[in-house]
């Protein structure tokens, strides 16, 4: 699955975005306080909300928590999230079991009305074409699958990072014909980061780093050699996932900034 193009307007800080011909790997460049956060949480929530204009979703706002979605809290116009996606052949066999290659465009559209949001469904294309009633059934499942094929990775959760190391805990911990995935992924950081030598989960369920032969814990920051190492994991799981990765490039020196990124491009294409 490829996000081609997306679209938003009246989103927090974004009047009005219209990105196409996007890659399989993009950089958000910008001052701070310029909207890239906002960008990636327009992005997240359009793809886990795939199928909410179709269902004409309604949620009650009962925290304050969604009218903060508007620009300035000006609810009196509605927020439009939109964008293409593009499916392979193996997905969409997969999922509905037929073989073919789609592309679906969707915009949704967000209105705050007493109290609650309501979705509705604003333009819907497979293909260039309005589907017919029958190839609405394939879309849904289609946008139901894609709304679970992304992730965001945050600069710094604790919650996000403990679980991260719980995933990481476990297959280090799998069967023998299942451990060679964690020796591809030791590989793949030293590779990375020749500075780490090699890495082992000690009774502790503590990660720890040999780097130039100093065992080096992962600690409860996650700062340094430690969250690039769960980035990369992150990375590495992710399949054919959207990854919204909120300033990767924290704790890189220029040259594992450039490392990463390379590694990057190259599985995204």
């Amino acid at each position: 699955m490829r996000l081609l193009e997306f679209y938003t307007n009246n989103f927090r800080s974004l009047s009005d975005v219209n990105l196409s011909s996007l890659g399989g790997f993009n950089v958000i460049l910008g001052f701070n306080g310029y909207g890239k956060t906002n960008l990636l949480t327009a992005v997240y929530v359009f793809v886990k909300n795939l199928t909410a204009g179709i269902e004409k979703r309604s949620a009650e706002d009962r925290n304050q928590e969604f009218v903060l979605l508007w620009q300035s809290y000006d609810t009196s116009k509605p927020i439009f999230l939109g964008g293409k996606l593009q499916f392979s052949e193996q997905e969409v066999e997969k999922v509905t079991g037929k073989i073919q290659p789609m592309t679906i465009e969707i915009v949704n559209k967000l209105r705050y009305v007493n109290g609650y949001v309501e979705w509705d469904l604003d333009t819907l294309k497979v293909n260039g074409t309005v589907p017919s009633k029958e190839g609405l059934d394939d879309v849904r499942k289609l946008l139901s699958y894609a709304s679970g094929q992304i992730e965001y990775v945050p600069i710094f959760d604790q919650e996000y990072f403990d679980n991260i190391m719980k995933r990481l805990v476990e297959i280090s911990r799998s069967p023998i014909n299942l451990r060679k995935y964690w020796y591809d992924f030791v590989n793949l950081v030293s590779v990375t980061i020749p500075e780490i030598k090699g890495m082992e989960i000690w009774d502790s369920r503590k990660l720890v780093l040999n780097v130039y032969n100093l065992p080096i814990y992962i600690d409860l920051a996650a700062s340094g050699f430690q969250r690039v190492i769960l980035i990369l994991f992150v990375i590495w799981l992710s399949g054919n996932k959207i990854l919204l990765i909120e300033e990767p490039e924290v704790n890189m020196h220029p040259t594992l900034q450039y490392k990463v990124v390379k590694l990057l491009k190259s599985w995204t294409d």
